[in-house]
């Protein structure tokens, strides 16, 4: 008879990632309850190919044959199907009376589809699921009733409805690695996790650390899964909640303790701003004079204001993100997005108000985007205070999302599209207007007025030549010393605060 304590779980992380939150807080919340022989193996793969590296496959194979697992696991987003599909079916063949158990936003998202490659799955937030899964199966109990999973019982499927939502979030362990259990692949085979392989995997060289403040998103943008999960969820709990801040400030200690080349905080939340002010505050105050490292968080137009910016600022605030997405009619329309981009333009300007580094995301291909939509978009981002990153992202059409069902039933996508082979993982839709692509590239760097004559020319038949030896000649070169700036953390720190003392210096001078 198995204890918790000789109870082997193998959890395979898919998102390729070393720090993935999603798979370290299940293996955390094991390791919390009990099962503390619980291992994070963390996967790399080519998006839309699987993997193709039989070395890699023979290596894992041997890994998980020394670690004798009682139950193994998979967590994985839509982009990492494929690579989960096959991996499943080498997993069967070699562990066939080990159950194979599905995790994360693919299987939620698409369980029927899902639950065809693997014994189990967990669908919505799986700490607690997996949990009671795992102990029923060591007790040598049925799983048939637990929340939130399905699983084959003979021919016939379970289909178990979902929870309510966790609403104390402080309940949960904040992530922690384990040196000893976590592994990832170098140098021809699976070795644990050492602080070098850290750094070496790591965001921005291990240098960055992730972390989530809270779960769930308010909006229901139509190309987002957060649409999907809110409909799911719909009556069964608050959709957003949050932590307290002293447990917040807790895991950010950790971090200083255990990665002490952290130069840069990344708050993964889809909203951060819409914590109300007095939360920020409080926020603000530990964080200052407790952690004191520059941060990053993502903001929603519309619940973000310049005294919420300042006051982040003033705690550490170093760069945001911030969604664009579109045009005007297409955020109101398409994407039911309540934002315009006088809205936006607002608070790109308070942001460089309080010399916060602006990430602007938009979407891109899109098949519903007419050339006025495109222009304005450009004028939009030229607007904007200089310079600035601008994030890029190919529309993807993911599965049970609101727009990829108006798009079937529009005749744009067929219904049997293979979202899984999209090229980069992210959209392979074409660029209408190449042109125009190549002039919206160019704006987080080239004068506001160059943008407007790009725009007034482009269509002329010698503009594109022009155009194209101007980006080639004179833009790239800029964007490429500029983004080694702004991508990397520490340098952007040591510029701020040369540039703090310089300004102090002329200040006493004056």
């Amino acid at each position: 008879m198995k204890t918790k304590f000789s109870y082997n779980i193998a959890v395979i992380n898919l998102t390729n990632g070393i720090k993935t939150i999603g798979a370290e807080n299940v293996c955390t919340y094991l390791r919390s309850r009990g099962f503390r022989n619980t291992f994070l193996i963390h996967l790399f793969f080519k998006y839309g190919q699987g993997i193709t590296n039989p070395g890699y496959l023979k290596s894992l194979i041997e890994l998980l044959g020394s670690l004798n697992p009682d139950v193994i696991g998979l967590s994985l987003m839509s982009i990492g199907f494929n690579a989960a599909k096959n991996l499943s079916s080498l997993l069967k063949k070699h562990f066939p009376d080990t159950p194979l158990v599905w995790g994360g936003i693919h299987p939620t998202l698409v369980p029927e589809e899902s639950i065809k490659h693997c014994d189990m799955l967990i669908r919505g937030e799986g700490e607690e699921p997996f949990y009671e899964l795992v102990s029923a199966a060591m007790d040598g109990k049925s799983a048939a009733c637990i929340e939130n999973l399905w699983l084959k019982d003979n021919k016939r499927i379970i289909r178990n409805k979902l929870r309510p939502y966790m609403d104390n979030l402080d309940a949960l362990p904040y992530p922690k690695i384990d040196w000893e259990r976590t592994y990832v692949f170098e140098r021809h085979r699976f070795r644990t996790v050492t602080t070098k392989l850290y750094n070496k995997y790591g965001s921005m060289r291990g240098t960055f650390y992730d972390i989530i403040a809270s779960r769930g998103c308010p909006y229901v943008c139509t190309y987002c899964s957060n649409c999907v999960l809110n409909e799911l969820q719909e009556s069964r709990g608050k959709v957003m909640r949050f932590r307290s801040i002293r447990n917040i400030i807790e895991e950010l200690h950790y971090v200083k303790r255990t990665f002490p080349n952290t130069a840069g905080i990344n708050f993964q939340d889809d909203a951060f701003g819409a914590l109300d002010i007095g939360y920020l505050k409080e926020f603000a105050h530990y964080y200052k004079n407790e952690i004191n490292i520059p941060f990053h968080i993502r903001i929603i137009p519309s619940m973000i204001s310049e005294e919420k910016i300042k006051v982040l600022k003033e705690a550490g605030l170093a760069s945001a993100v911030l969604g664009l997405q579109g045009s005007d009619r297409i955020n109101r329309y398409v994407y039911k997005r309540d934002m315009s981009r006088k809205r936006f333009i607002e608070i790109a300007r308070i942001l460089r108000k309080y010399n916060i580094a602006g990430r602007y995301d938009i979407i891109t291909r899109n098949p519903y985007s007419k050339k006025e939509d495109i222009v304005e978009t450009i004028n939009t981002l030229s607007a904007i205070p200089k310079p600035y990153f601008l994030l890029e992202f190919p529309l993807a059409f993911l599965p049970e999302t609101a727009l990829t069902k108006k798009a079937i039933d529009d005749g744009i996508i067929s219904p049997e599209l293979n979202y899984y082979n999209s090229r980069g993982g992210l959209g392979d839709g074409k660029e209408q207007f190449p042109l125009l692509a190549v002039i919206r590239t160019m704006t987080p760097y080239t004068p506001s007025g160059l943008i407007r004559f790009f725009l007034r020319i482009h269509g002329r038949g010698w503009a594109g030549f022009l155009i194209r030896l101007y980006s080639a000649l004179v833009y790239a070169p800029e964007r490429r010393i500029i983004e080694i700036i702004i991508r990397n953390y520490r340098i952007t720190y040591i510029v701020q605060r040369i540039l703090m003392k310089t300004l102090q210096k002329k200040s006493t001078a004056a």
